[in-house]
C-alpha cells in the first residue's frame, strides 16, 4: 500500500468519550458443563465480580431440561432479568458445538439450536432466520476453525464478532492470527475477549474484558453494539479507548475512499501505553505514544477496493488492547479475496493452482474480469465470468510462471498480491510394498529439507500418485516381510509406470538391503521392472548383490543401488537426469 502519513500527537489529562462497559459474553453453568445455576453465577458476577454485563451460554446440546418449574432456557431469561439493575446487565445466549468445524457463542434469540438438530452448514441460516447475534469462539484446529474461516456473505451482518482471548487472561497468538485470516476472508468482525467460565468464577477468572461503547447498560443497547461491532477486547478490565474517523467509528464500514483520517484516543490514569500498532491488511505499523491519555491521528492513503485498520494498544505491565476495525470499500461490492497457492509445495517449470474468492455482494449477477501478472508486469491468467448474488465463488486458476510473485488483479484494478518460493524439485518414496524403511526415511527426508526438494510418501502406485514428480525412489522388501505378497511389483503397477515415465519424464530409483536381501517373490518381479527399462543391472537371486543385464544401457531412466552405497550424490544425479540442472 502507498502510505501518506500525517500524525498529529496530543498529550491530554482527561477527555470525554462514549460510556463504556465492561462484559464477559462466553459461560457456562450446571445446565451444561460448568458449576451451580445461573441465579447464582449472575448473583456471583454482580457481586463479586467488576463486570456490568454477563452472558452466560450454555451449550444448546444440554439446555432445556426441567428445572424450577420452568425450562432451563426460561430459566436463562429469568435469572438474568432477576440480577439486571441500573449497574449490571445479564443476558442469556447459548453456545453451538461441533468440536471440528467450530463453536459459536449466539445472541438475542428467542429459542435456541443445537448441533443435534442444526448441521455447521446450517447453522448460520438458522443465525440468519432467528436474526441472532453470532460471535466464533476459540476459533483454533483443536476446537474449529469454521471451514477455514470461508466467508459466507449472507451470514456476514450477523456474525459479529471473533473471540482473541478465551479462558485465558491474554490474547492467544493462535487467536489473533486468525482473526486476521478471517478479516481478509471478507469478514466483518469485531474481537471479544471472554472468560468462558466453566467454574464458579464468573468475571473473576481473570481481568481480560469485552468492553462496549453505547449509550446506556439496557439489553436493547448491547445488542446494538454487537450488532454494529461497536466493542473491543481488553487484557484490561477498565482501559478506554476510541478508535475513529471523523463522525465514523470502530466497526463501521466506509465506501470510495482514496484517503483517511484515522484517530486512536486512549486514557487509563496510571496505566502508560508504550506503543501500538496500527494494522492493516498489508501488515502493521508502530507507534510510540509513551502515556497514560493521547489521542493519536494519522491519515492513510487507500489503493485497494478493500481494506480495513485497527490499533492493538500495549500498556506497560504488558496488557493488550485491541479494538475493532473501520473498513473501506468501494461502492460496487464486488471483491477479490483470500488469493492462495493450492499446489503444495510447487516445483519450478511445472504446472501448479492458485485460487482466489470472488465476492458478489449486489442482489444480482455481476461480471468479473480476472487477470494475474508476474513481477515483470507480464499477463499469465485472464478471465471473465459471472458471480450470483450474494455469493462467493472459488476461482482455480493453472499457472506455469517461475517468478513466485503473482498479482492479481479484479476489472482491472490491482486487489492483492502473492509471493511464494519454488522447490527445485519432487521425490516420492513408495512404502507400499513392505517396504517402509526409518533409515531410509530419514536418510531422504533430511536431504529433501537440506535441498529445498519436495518429499513424499506414497501407499500405492498410480497417476494420481505420481503426478509432478521427478524420482520416484522404490525400495525392496524387508527379507522377514510379514506379508511377502504385498512385497512383490505387479504387472499393473510395471505397466503404469512405463507409461508415467514416457509423459511425465520420472526417473526411477531402486533400492535393495545388500546386507540382508529380500524375498524371493520381490527379486523376481523387481527383475521385471528393471528389464522393462532396460536397466544396466539385475538384481541376485539371493537379493545382496547386483548383476549386468545382458540388453541393459547407461541411458535407462531406471537405476539400482544397495542401501549402504546410497549417498546424496546419487539422488542428486538421479533428479539431474531429468530436470537438467
Amino acid at each position: 500500500m502507498r502510505k501518506s502519513i500525517i500524525f498529529l500527537f496530543l498529550l491530554i489529562s482527561v477527555f470525554s468519550l462514549s460510556n463504556y462497559f465492561y462484559g464477559n459474553m462466553h459461560s457456562h453453568t450446571s445446565y451444561s458443563d460448568g458449576t451451580a445455576d445461573p441465579f447464582i453465577a449472575f448473583d456471583y458476577a454482580k457481586e463479586k465480580s467488576n463486570l456490568d454485563i454477563l452472558a452466560i451460554t450454555d451449550h444448546g446440546r444440554d439446555i432445556d431440561m426441567t428445572s424450577k418449574g420452568e425450562s432451563e432456557w426460561q430459566n436463562l431469561k429469568n435469572a438474568g432479568s432477576l440480577f439486571t439493575d441500573d449497574s449490571f446487565l445479564g443476558i442469556r445466549g447459548f453456545e453451538w458445538t461441533i468440536t471440528g468445524p467450530g463453536h459459536i457463542t449466539i445472541y438475542d434469540t428467542k429459542n435456541f439450536t443445537s448441533s443435534m438438530e442444526t448441521s455447521f452448514e446450517g447453522i448460520y441460516k438458522w443465525i440468519i432466520l432467528n436474526d441472532g447475534i453470532g460471535n466464533f469462539c476459540h476459533p483454533k484446529p483443536k476446537w474449529g476453525t469454521f471451514n477455514d474461516f470461508y466467508y459466507y456473505p449472507l451470514a456476514d451482518k450477523y456474525m459479529t464478532m471473533f473471540e482473541i482471548i478465551n479462558s485465558s487472561a491474554e490474547i492467544q497468538p493462535v487467536y489473533f492470527d486468525n482473526y486476521i485470516i478471517a478479516l481478509n476472508k471478507g469478514w466483518h468482525i469485531a474481537p471479544t475477549a471472554n472468560q468462558d467460565n466453566h467454574s464458579p468464577d464468573w468475571g473473576t477468572a481473570n481481568r481480560s474484558r469485552t468492553v462496549f461503547i453505547m449509550d446506556a447498560l439496557t439489553e436493547n443497547d448491547l445488542y446494538d453494539s454487537m450488532r454494529q461491532r461497536r466493542l473491543y477486547a481488553s487484557e484490561d478490565e477498565n482501559a478506554e479507548i476510541n478508535f475513529f474517523s471523523g463522525n465514523y467509528v470502530m466497526g463501521d464500514i466506509l465506501y470510495d475512499l482514496d484517503d483517511i483520517d484515522l484517530t486512536v484516543k486512549y486514557s487509563d490514569p496510571g496505566e502508560v501505553v508504550n506503543k501500538f500498532y496500527l494494522y492493516s491488511s498489508d501488515g502493521y505499523e508502530v507507534f510510540y505514544p509513551d502515556s497514560d491519555s493521547f489521542s493519536f491521528a494519522v491519515s492513510k492513503n487507500i489503493d485497494k477496493n478493500y481494506e480495513w485498520f485497527f490499533v492493538r494498544l500495549i500498556q506497560r505491565d504488558s496488557d493488550d488492547i485491541v479494538s475493532a476495525p473501520i473498513w473501506i470499500q468501494n461502492s460496487d461490492k464486488t471483491y477479490l479475496f483470500s488469493p492462495a497457492l493450492k499446489t503444495e509445495n510447487p516445483v519450478k517449470g511445472k504446472e501448479y493452482f492458485v485460487e482466489v474468492n470472488l465476492i458478489n455482494m449486489n442482489y444480482q449477477k455481476e461480471k468479473f474480469i480476472v487477470e494475474v501478472k508476474n513481477n515483470q508486469n507480464e499477463s499469465l491468467y485472464i478471465n471473465d465470468l459471472y458471480v450470483d448474488p450474494i455469493s462467493n465463488y472459488t476461482l482455480s486458476i493453472p499457472l506455469k510462471d517461475s517468478s513466485g510473485e503473482l498479482n492479481f488483479f479484479l476489472n482491472n484494478s490491482f486487489e492483492k498480491s502473492l509471493v511464494f518460493d519454488f522447490k527445485s524439485a519432487y521425490i516420492k518414496l513408495d512404502i507400499s510394498h513392505e517396504n517402509n524403511f526409518n533409515k531410509l526415511n530419514n536418510f531422504v527426508s533430511e536431504y529433501a529439507n537440506e535441498n529445498h526438494i519436495n518429499f513424499e510418501k506414497i501407499r500405492a502406485i498410480n497417476e494420481k500418485n505420481l503426478l509432478n514428480t521427478d524420482l520416484l525412489i522404490i525400495p525392496l522388501p524387508d527379507s522377514e516381510s510379514f506379508m511377502p505378497k504385498y512385497g512383490t511389483i505387479s504387472d499393473e503397477e510395471i505397466s503404469i509406470l512405463s507409461n508415467l515415465i514416457e509423459i511425465y519424464e520420472i526417473n526411477i530409483l531402486i533400492i535393495f538391503d545388500n546386507v540382508n536381501g529380500t524375498i524371493p517373490s520381490a527379486v523376481e518381479s523387481y527383475n521385471r521392472l528393471l528389464n522393462a527399462y532396460n536397466s544396466k543391472y539385475l538384481i541376485d537371486p539371493t537379493g545382496k548383490i547386483l548383476i549386468e543385464n545382458p540388453i541393459g544401457n547407461n541411458n535407462s531412466k531406471i537405476s539400482i543401488v544397495g542401501i549402504d552405497s546410497l549417498t546424496d550424490k546419487l539422488i542428486t544425479n538421479s533428479i539431474e537426469k531429468i530436470t537438467g540442472e
